[in-house]
């Protein structure tokens, strides 16, 4: 017969007050911003928006991903899993078989995402420039994808509203070779891509509904590479422009705090540090010299042209893949003597084998070793170089463990934190079953 017209008018009443308890979430994504740096700019008064939420939240130092790549620690922020669960190791990888290098994207992300499970739950989403979105898979919201993206026409889901971004002028990414022949030119779309990303995710925060909002800012990521020095070196030319453009991301921060309101969580978090680039060392040189390495006669210098009997070859940042298991202990102790000749530095801090840090279906897909550097030591892949140690075009580099969170209104634990505890912790505050799957551990349960 059905519930009597009284009680579906309760009932209704019930379900609009659950509805209108909903917790919303609000998450900044500053990409590659350490931990100490962001200590060191509140202390000296120069993110004042920060310093304000400080005194309203907790942060903590935080842990990336091995490698600390953005790609692969985003995809871990997005899904609390380690790599070997979603199949994000690097930038670029190798097709096992051809050894034909491909861009990881979206395509290849082997677990649901943490825009995808709210979609589930029935909260709408609206996510903006995270690493690893591109192409955009389906939510129930908005998804602008990342960098990996060339074409704005198709970096949106649902495809309508690239014409909304295009019509206001919204940046995927700036042209990172331009800091190199034109870095005044570069510093200008820098400001330029923040300011638009910030007016054009504030005026969709504002006209959409939404249960769950991201903003991802790149172009943290994209100074720090070229102006590292800017910061580490007090005297260094470039330094009022490095503190210029950081006092912009303090304004962003401010704007989008001013907007939030009190009934609605925040946090902020990076996903690696930074530290500058002493020298770089090429892997593949290294391996090529120690004879774990052949390639096939010819000009081009590409992967799938490597000889067949090679035992080993490396990619970007210090994966290393060994094909004759008899050497792996072999190239462990031997890369980790190696030293830079002019300062007796050890270049290897420490390297790790697959099954101690990746774990899940993709495990066999990862690299068998993956180095971790010295700070300022910044391994290479190139096939085609002559030089094993020199210097490159890069001023700054990643670093592992020297990420931040922050969250307003709530104590944090304080054990070690890693950048897969975010997505439980989400869950939690979102007041959503956890996910007996993830790696990572809530931060406030």
């Amino acid at each position: 017969m059905g519930l009597p017209l009284s009680c579906l008018t309760i009932a209704g009443m019930l379900m609009v007050s659950w509805r209108a308890k909903k917790k919303r979430m609000v998450v900044v994504g500053l990409d590659g911003v350490p931990y100490d740096f962001v200590r060191k700019m509140v202390d000296q008064g120069a993110f004042p928006n920060f310093g304000e939420l400080l005194r309203q939240g907790s942060m903590v130092q935080m842990a990336s991903t091995i490698p600390s790549i953005s790609s692969v620690a985003w995809a871990s922020y997005m899904t609390g899993r380690n790599p070997g669960k979603h199949n994000i190791y690097g930038f670029v990888d190798r097709d096992p078989k051809s050894l034909d290098i491909y861009i990881p994207t979206a395509r290849n992300m082997g677990c649901e995402t943490l825009w995808e499970v709210l979609s589930h739950q029935g909260r709408r989403v609206l996510v903006m420039n995270v690493p690893l979105t591109y192409p955009p898979r389906p939510v129930n919201g908005i998804l602008v994808g990342c960098f990996l993206c060339t074409n704005i026409d198709k970096v949106a889901y649902p495809s309508e509203v690239s014409i909304f971004l295009k019509e206001n002028g919204y940046w995927i990414d700036v042209d990172a070779s331009k800091a190199k022949r034109e870095k005044e030119g570069f510093l200008r779309d820098l400001h330029e891509a923040l300011k638009k990303r910030v007016e054009i995710g504030l005026k969709l925060y504002e006209r959409e509904k939404w249960d769950f909002f991201q903003l991802h800012i790149m172009e943290t990521d994209r100074i720090n590479h070229f102006f590292w020095d800017a910061w580490e070196d007090a005297g260094a030319p470039d330094r009022e422009a490095f503190l210029q453009f950081y006092g912009e991301v303090d304004w962003a921060i401010g704007e989008i705090r001013k907007r939030i309101d009190a009934d609605s969580e925040m946090m902020i978090l990076s996903d690696h540090g930074f530290c500058s680039v002493k020298r770089e060392m090429n892997l593949n040189l290294w391996l090529k010299e120690k004879g774990y390495l052949r390639l096939e006669t010819g000009e081009r210098k590409e992967l799938r042209e490597i000889y067949r009997g090679s035992a080993a070859y490396s990619l970007i940042p210090g994966r290393i893949y060994v094909r004759e298991k008899q050497y792996e202990n072999e190239i462990i102790e031997r890369l980790l003597q190696l030293q830079d000749p002019e300062s007796g530095e050890h270049v290897v801090q420490k390297i790790y084998r697959r099954e101690e840090i990746y774990q899940g279906p993709y495990q066999g897909n990862g690299p068998d070793l993956v180095a971790v550097p010295s700070p300022g030591f910044d391994l290479r892949g190139e096939l085609s170089t002559t030089q094993m140690l020199g210097q490159g075009g890069l001023k700054g580099m990643h670093t592992g463990n020297d990420a931040f969170f922050y969250l307003r209104g709530h104590p944090l634990k304080t054990r070690k934190t890693a950048i897969m505890d975010i997505y439980p912790t989400i869950l939690e505050l979102m007041e959503l079953p956890p996910d007996r799957e993830v790696d990572g551990a809530s931060l406030i349960s």
